[in-house]
This record gives C-alpha cells, structure tokens and sequence, in this order.
C-alpha cells in the first residue's frame, strides 16, 4: 500500500506542505489510530484546523469526515486487490524469490522492538536517508551510520536487531569492514547491490541485486541504480505494508 497514495483526482492542486500533511492522516488511518478527528491531526501535524480543512476542499470533499471515509475505502479497495507476484518483482530485482521477499518481511517485523541501521556511502547514503525517512513513518526507529556505534544496550538506547547497507559496487571496503563487525553482534544484514556475486552478497543475511547498468559510468552516462533502488524499495514496503494488513 503506497503511502501518501490514495489517487485523489485533485491532489495536483495540493503543495508540498499539504501532502506531507495528508501523508500523516493516511499512515494514522493505516495503523488504526483510535483518534484521528482533525483537531488531533492537526496537532499531530504542527498545523491547523484551517490548513486541512483547505486541502478537504482543494480534494473536493464537503467535509473532513467524508475524505476520512474516502481514504478507509481507498484502504479497503487496494486490499481486496492485493496480488503480488514473483513476476512484479522479477522487473527489479535479479534472482530474487518470492521466499526472500517473504523472508525481508518476517526481518521488518522482528524489528519492532529494535533498530535499524542504515549505512551507504555518497549517493548510497542519500538513498539511506530516504529509506530511514520512509521507514520512521512506520514506526521503525532508524539509525543512519556505523551499527557498532549503538550496537550495545545503554539506558537510552535500543540494540540494532539490523543493518540494511546500501552499495553499488558491493565491494567497497568500509561498509565490507561494518558488516563483517556486525555479523559478530549477530546483527542480520539486508544488501541492496547493483552488481551480482559481489563482497557484500555473500556476507549478507539476505541481498537484492537492483536491475540497473552494473558497469562503471563515466560522468555523461545515466546510472539508473540509485532511482531503481528506490523503485525497489517502495516495492518491498508496499508488499511488507499489504502483508502486515492481510
């Protein structure tokens, strides 16, 4: 289930603002929060009443209660639909079963009471970020850098129950270091790869090769792997999401 993605005919009409805010009503309709009256909401938002009540209208909703029931039918709709197949994601990944798309989601769930950390280095860490942001929204708590930095249990902090690294090459030698050190914390590791049979594959717990130019770029070359792997991110949370709510 995409998120923020109810496919309202208007939501061009909406800024970034406004969809960050819509964004935050759909994951709280998602997860069944008992409270999700506008007043709430717009707290919860660091907004007003006005603010929503301007993007119910810009939808085209006579009023807040009917684009709260819209998006629960919205909900509904995409459920009864749910039908992922090995074939949807043969397009993104290379070799990847329907067992280890299974299996990255069995992982997710097991971090609900951890944390996650993210590691890639340059542009890999830019698609980190995007992965810890998407995440958060789910209630996973994240951690961008090295696991051993938190790796032990403190008062305030939670263990790292897992690394998710994400690189191109699968060889560079930091992140090679960091998941060999995570490994004797018993840490599992989730790689998203450009490139098959690297380094990185072989140490992880599970690994994803993203189809994209595996070859090295020079600098007038488009390289897909960076928006590929958020394509195929997207595509494992929408399954894990769909999953979860089956």
């Amino acid at each position: 289930m995409n998120m923020v993605k109810v496919n309202f005919k208007n939501m061009t009409l909406l800024n970034a603002a406004e969809l960050a805010i819509l964004d935050k009503i759909e994951v709280a309709i998602f997860n069944n929060e008992s409270d999700v009256t506008i007043r709430t909401m717009a707290k919860s938002c660091y907004s007003s009443t006005t603010t929503i009540y301007r993007i119910v209208k810009k939808l085209g909703f006579s009023g807040y209660s009917e684009m709260i029931y819209a998006i629960k039918e919205s909900f509904k709709s995409k459920n009864n639909n749910f039908s992922f197949t090995s074939n949807h994601f043969d397009n993104l990944f290379v070799n990847s079963s329907m067992s280890e798309i299974d299996y990255f989601v069995q992982l997710l769930d097991e971090c609900k009471g951890g944390r996650i950390a993210l590691v890639g280095l340059d542009y890999s860490g830019l698609i980190c970020d995007y992965i810890n942001r998407r995440l958060s929204l789910f209630g996973f708590s994240g951690y961008l850098g090295n696991p051993m930095d938190i790796a032990s249990k403190t008062k305030s902090q939670q263990d790292v129950s897992l690394l998710i690294v994400v690189s191109k090459s699968g060889e560079t030698a930091e992140i090679v270091r960091i998941v060999d050190e995570s490994r004797k914390y018993a840490i599992k590791v989730v790689s998203i790869l450009g490139t098959p049979s690297s380094t990185l594959s072989h140490k992880s717990t599970l690994s994803f090769v993203v189809k994209s130019n595996f070859t090295p770029l020079s600098s007038s070359e488009a390289d897909y792997f960076y928006g590929k792997t958020i394509l195929a991110f997207e595509s494992l949370l929408d399954y894990y999401l769909n999953r979860k709510d089956q």
